[in-house]
């Protein structure tokens, strides 16, 4: 007389990519931006090529994406606005001089 064991695992949810069923590559990108889109917000925006250029260059440098670059620069840039001591009124971080 041996009890019954209950060995049945309860149901799993079913993962996006099983062997032989790949997501394309679009479908990767678009599944990576909905989860982004609680997070992030998008900017589009046009700058003169020479900057373009120094971004990238800065972005080699320091071995940072160019979010993150950006990010970087835009929280220096707000850290020095709240410590008045350190910030040039009306200069942005990149015209002080150290």
């Amino acid at each position: 007389m041996s009890q019954a064991l209950n060995t049945e695992s309860p149901p799993k949810a079913k993962r996006l990519y099983r062997k032989g069923n790949r997501l394309s590559d679009a479908e990767k990108k678009r599944l990576s931006l909905l989860r982004k889109k609680d997070t992030h917000k998008e900017v589009t925006l046009y700058m003169r090529n020479a900057y373009k250029d120094g971004l990238l260059k800065l972005c080699k440098e320091k071995g940072m994406t160019q979010a993150a670059l950006v990010e970087y620069l835009i929280e220096k840039e707000l850290s020095l606005e709240a410590d008045p001591e350190r910030s040039v009124k009306g200069l942005p971080y990149c015209l002080h001089e150290d």
